[in-house]
């Protein structure tokens, strides 16, 4: 790169994303840890530099898992690409969709329907509603739509976001993936078991015709099959593609992440449920670890605390119901998706009132 700043950021950054998109997460964060370095010595003399480090840096930090830090640093970078190319510039929807993506896995359900609806209002006038970015956006605006009890609103934008797709790159392009595994996961949650199984296994055909069934993307359609199974009552069938899931993400993703925490506490489900109570505690225990450190995850911990007093119920009565009325405790009323996991716990602590 020479003596050349701006390219030598430009290489590393770049070199960052696509190590993080390649599944190898702390190279490509480390990559653009260095671009940020550089960026923000020579921030007044570029600002459009340090921008587009610090969303990529942000992005990266999300899928991470690390919220609070990744949240700064897209506001950040949404300050200056305002400052600097106006309210409606692509470049603008980019930090927006970001920022969107954060405060849903925080679980501000609202504000993040706000930013998304910025990002994708200003895709689709900037870029036209066929573009891929503008596809990726409609569906990331659905999951939003579906977690905030608007289901109506949320399937038909799923179903829009898959056509999208399909048009502008045909029946077996990859960017199909993502849309299929949502309008999935969506389907689960609705009863429609046998058109989730359609879109699911539709997407796994999709990855492995292209080797790529040992990655990310696989592991979230994998995590989908397993849901699937459970609440079909088959947790047998729910044990491998979750057992896998878990495998890919442990390798893939920080110990610590949530997604770990997520496909660890649904497999310590299957497995009690299939009469594997040693394998159930290793996998709660690894679950309720990982969890209890995110408060936007307190749901899934609260099936987790399930799974344990399940386990310890024959040994000690009162321990196991403690452990389940912290976890009610720990739960909003108030809050959409914390509606299932409230009434599971309450049938839970009505059957063991002994």
């Amino acid at each position: 790169t020479g003596d050349d700043p701006a390219l030598r950021i430009a290489l590393l950054n770049s070199y960052g994303m696509a190590l993080v998109e390649a599944d190898r997460l702390s190279e490509g964060a480390d990559m653009q840890r260095r671009a940020l370095e550089l960026a923000e010595a020579r921030a007044a003399a570029a600002p459009p530099d340090h921008a587009r480090v610090l969303d990529t840096r942000g992005w990266t930090m999300t899928e991470q898992g690390r919220l609070e830090e990744s949240e700064p640093l897209l506001q950040q970078a949404l300050a200056l690409r305002l400052r600097h190319l106006g309210p409606q510039h692509p470049d603008v929807a980019v930090v927006l969709h970001n920022l969107g993506k954060v405060l849903f896995l925080r679980r501000d359900f609202e504000a993040a329907l706000v930013q998304m609806r910025r990002a994708l209002e200003i895709r689709v006038r900037a870029l036209g509603p066929q573009h891929p970015a503008s596809a990726d956006n409609l569906n990331a605006l659905a999951v939003m739509l579906c977690d905030s009890g608007r289901v109506h609103e949320c399937l038909g934008t799923m179903r829009r976001s898959v056509e999208l797709v399909e048009a502008a790159r045909g029946p077996d392009d990859p960017a199909l993936v993502l849309p299929l595994g949502n309008l999935g996961n969506t389907l689960i949650r609705e009863g429609d078991f046998v058109g989730a199984a359609t879109h699911l296994e539709r997407a796994m055909k999709i990855l492995s015709a292209r080797g790529e069934d040992e990655g990310l993307d696989a592991a979230a359609i994998l995590y989908n099959l397993g849901l699937l199974a459970l609440v079909r009552g088959e947790a047998a069938a729910a044990v491998d593609p979750l057992r896998r899931c878990l495998k890919i993400r442990t390798a893939l993703l920080e110990a610590t992440h949530v997604e770990v925490g997520y496909a660890a506490s649904f497999l310590a489900e299957a497995l009690l449920d299939s009469g594997k109570r040693a394998e159930a505690a290793v996998a709660a225990r690894q679950a309720s670890e990982v969890l209890a450190a995110y408060p936007e995850a307190a749901p899934e911990l609260a099936g987790v605390r399930l799974v344990e007093a399940e386990l310890l119920w024959p040994r000690d009565r009162k321990a196991a119901r403690s452990l389940v009325e912290a976890a009610a405790a720990g739960l909003r009323p108030e809050a959409p998706d914390h509606k299932g996991a409230i009434e599971e716990v309450a049938a839970w602590l009505r059957a063991h009132a002994g």
